[in-house]
Order: C-alpha cells, then structure tokens, then sequence
C-alpha cells in the first residue's frame, strides 16, 4: 500500500515520466487516500509520516472528505495522535470536515 500510495502522490505532483492513463487526477486523489490509509490501518509506521500529505490532498480536494472519512474510521486511533496538533489546526478550514470524527 505504501508503494501505491507513493507512486500517486508523485503523479500527483508531476513527477512520473511517461505516466500514460495517469491524467485522472481525481482518481489518483482517491487512491492516494485509499492506500495510505490502508496502510495506516496495518500498523504502517513508514505511513503514519505521510499523513500530513493527506490533510493538505483533502484541503485542496473537497470531493475526497467522504472517502477519506470511510477509510480513517478504519485506522487505529493511535495512528493519528502524532498529527493531533495538524489535524486542530484544521478545525477552522475547508478539511475540518474530514478530520471531526477522527479528533471529536
């Protein structure tokens, strides 16, 4: 899940070459969420570091709030207390929604 995530979120930020098929920015969105999570969820520590990456993809992507809520429920707690202060800080902005189940 770690791989796929990070492959992404690089082709996310340009950074594949001849990524063919990989216009689909929404869908690469969603997959990054997907993967990172489920990676979180399987106790990855390597994951739990790039959870700041996906407050910032839920801030500049409204439409991914439903999935990423789903797929955080799914996470240990403890996998998020690293991020508390992050996730606080968002509380006022668009991703609030997202983060309220996980620091309520």
């Amino acid at each position: 899940y770690e791989s796929l995530y990070m492959y992404c979120d690089e082709a996310l930020r340009g950074n594949v070459k001849d990524a063919a098929g990989l216009s689909d920015k929404q869908g690469l969105t969603i997959k990054s969420i997907q993967s990172l999570l489920a990676a979180m969820r399987l106790g990855s520590e390597t994951a739990r570091q790039f959870f700041p990456r996906l407050l910032q993809l839920v801030g500049q992507n409204a439409f991914i709030t439903k999935e990423f809520r789903a797929q955080a429920a799914e996470v240990p707690a403890w996998m998020f207390l690293g991020w508390l202060s992050q996730m606080v800080a968002v509380l006022d902005k668009a991703e609030s929604e997202a983060v309220q189940g996980i620091t309520l």
